[in-house]
């Protein structure tokens, strides 16, 4: 036979779904996991910061006879925050989630983390999808518009 059947202890393993192996596999990436998804908390929070210093440099800017980023681009910030927040709070919720698995070897534990996987790359399927859509929206504009001759 081409594919040897293992043991019901290889197949199921300690947590009843994954070998040890595995399961060491997974503890091992969920601090790397969590580390990328504080970097991006600290990436939203350095946005947040400069739509705040963009509010200071409408003022800043208005001395001198110009005009600056003002309240357009406080909120473009914000929403770049939100946008870069949102996808890395269901990273560290799966980290989380599959450490409390590795230790507890609860399954439910790990159906929690793999949704929180699920939304994670469901999130950033639709940005790349408007990300996309903008970049065509632009390209259309340039061309309609009689700048690109």
């Amino acid at each position: 036979m081409e594919h040897e059947v293992l043991d019901n202890q290889e197949t199921m393993g300690s947590s009843g779904i994954f070998s040890q192996e595995a399961i060491e596999n997974l503890s091992k990436t969920a601090p790397w996991i969590k580390f990328l998804s504080i970097m991006g908390f600290i990436m939203s929070g350095f946005f947040l910061l400069v739509a705040f210093f963009s509010l200071g440099s409408f003022g800043f800017a208005k001395s001198f006879g110009g005009e600056g980023l003002g309240i357009f681009g406080f909120f473009i910030y914000i929403i770049i925050a939100v946008v870069v927040y949102l996808p890395n709070k269901y990273l560290y919720n799966y980290a989380t989630e599959l450490s409390d698995f590795c230790l507890t070897k609860d399954s439910r534990l790990l159906e929690i983390a793999f949704l929180m996987q699920k939304k994670y790359w469901s999130y950033m399927g639709v940005l790349v999808i408007v990300y996309l859509a903008v970049i065509v929206l632009g390209i259309i504009g340039v061309i309609s518009s009689g700048i690109y001759n």
